[in-house]
């Protein structure tokens, strides 16, 4: 990870455990996930959508912190200032992965742009689109233990 990528990771780090979170929050919340190789703790910003009790979080597949997280691991998540406990389900294969990404544009259509996803004359996203962003990213599910 380069010098800027910690530098920038540290400060969303600061600014969403802080009283200022209401500046990032509506679209960054912060992970916390034990690695599967050192037992250490680990907390890394993410971007994200919010269906009722489900997180998705998407990330590009080349990265490595998401593999700790498959099998199903639990996690804490620092949300809107809040913090919560959720069980993942990280999802690798393309079709899993453009559905999965799919859920995580439908509540922010706009998105779809960072991902190279056009709309259609409908505004629909353009399927193709999603295939080929699926097969460089990957999408993790996070059901939010209430």
């Amino acid at each position: 990870m380069n010098v800027f990528m910690k530098t920038g990771n540290f400060l969303m780090k600061v600014l969403l455990g802080s009283p200022l979170h209401g500046i990032l929050s509506k679209n960054t919340l912060l992970i916390s996930f034990t690695g599967r190789k050192t037992g250490r703790t680990y907390t890394t910003p993410v971007n994200y959508s919010q269906d009722e009790n489900t997180i998705w979080i998407t990330s590009n597949r080349d990265r490595v912190w998401w593999r700790n997280l498959v099998g199903g691991a639990s996690v804490t998540l620092r949300l809107m200032g809040k913090k919560f406990r959720g069980q993942t389900e990280v999802f690798k294969d393309e079709k899993s992965v453009a559905q999965g990404l799919l859920a995580f544009l439908k509540p922010k259509p706009d998105y779809a742009k960072y991902f190279d996803i056009d709309l259609d004359d409908s505004g629909l996203l353009k399927a193709g689109d999603v295939l080929k962003a699926a097969a460089r990213r990957v999408v993790i599910k996070i059901s939010l233990l209430i």
